[in-house]
């Protein structure tokens, strides 16, 4: 295989990606936007972030259960998919999706038991129903947190900001034998999912990406704030966005959002991919 040497050659493999999701979304009217930093480079740059090296996507909960349907039956994509939905194998750890490139790789340096392969890739987050109360949010967001821990447990070394709870269940998680843990992953992802979206997307006056855990300041936005998605500029193409991005790009990362920040803030989420040449 041959590792993707620039950050410019990664975003040319992303940008064709997230078209041909586009194209997808467009022939069987899913809604989706582009996201935290991608929305944020296609507002800012009409690009790509120049130092990002991942690309983000949301979908409200109807649509997204839609697309774990269809890609199913869906011939001669240009892009694999897999989720909690259609993972076979128990292993997948995440409780949203991703669409990424076949015959490629992703190895993250900070991941250190990954029994599953994936490729080059696009993160798919499902948008959920929040009550209206914050108070409310909060205790949704932090049950979600802690039932999809238990299936991230060994993904990732301790970062050193998470609550003891949280650290406790991933040293936890690490010693965890793989064939148990092959049975347990899929139990606490589709639980995490079911509990994420007990609310009825289409009547909540509220949503966000709780599965994920942004955290409800961050993520939680009137859904007029989202809806309707509206269309820019990325590149050669018109992806979808936020409907007020100004509002939800200030809320995500304040209000100076159109200023580059210093370059030590300017970091990437250090894998290294490979793709067959």
């Amino acid at each position: 295989m041959k590792k993707i040497e620039s950050i410019n050659e990664l975003h040319e493999i992303l940008y064709s990606l997230v078209v041909s999701f586009d194209k997808f979304c467009e022939k069987h009217s899913i809604t989706y936007m582009l996201s935290d930093g991608s929305c944020l480079g296609a507002v800012r740059h009409h690009d790509f972030i120049p130092w990002d090296d991942d690309m983000d996507v949301y979908v409200p909960r109807p649509d997204y259960m839609k697309l774990s349907e269809l890609i199913k039956t869906e011939k001669n994509l240009d892009f694999d998919y897999i989720s909690p939905e259609n993972d076979e194998t128990g292993l997948y750890p995440f409780p949203f999706g991703k669409i990424y490139l076949p015959n490629s790789r992703i190895i993250d340096e900070t991941e250190y038991y990954k029994p599953y392969n994936i490729g080059i890739y696009v993160d798919i987050f499902p948008l959920d129903g929040l009550p209206d109360e914050k108070k409310e949010m909060e205790k949704l967001q932090n049950r979600v947190n802690m039932i999809k821990q238990p299936a991230m447990g060994t993904m990732w070394i301790n970062r050193g900001n998470e609550k003891p709870l949280i650290k406790l269940i991933n040293n936890i998680g690490t010693f965890i034998p793989h064939l148990l843990y092959k049975q347990i992953r899929p139990f606490f992802t589709k639980k995490a999912n079911e509990v994420a979206s007990k609310i009825n997307f289409d009547d909540a006056n509220y949503c966000g990406n709780i599965i994920w855990g942004e955290g409800i300041e961050r993520s939680a936005v009137k859904k007029e704030v989202l809806f309707p998605v509206r269309r820019i500029k990325f590149r050669d193409s018109m992806l979808c966005v936020p409907n007020d991005y100004d509002t939800y790009l200030k809320k995500a990362y304040g209000k100076d959002y159109m200023e580059l920040p210093p370059v030590e803030k300017r970091i990437t989420h250090g894998f290294t991919a490979w793709i067959n040449s």
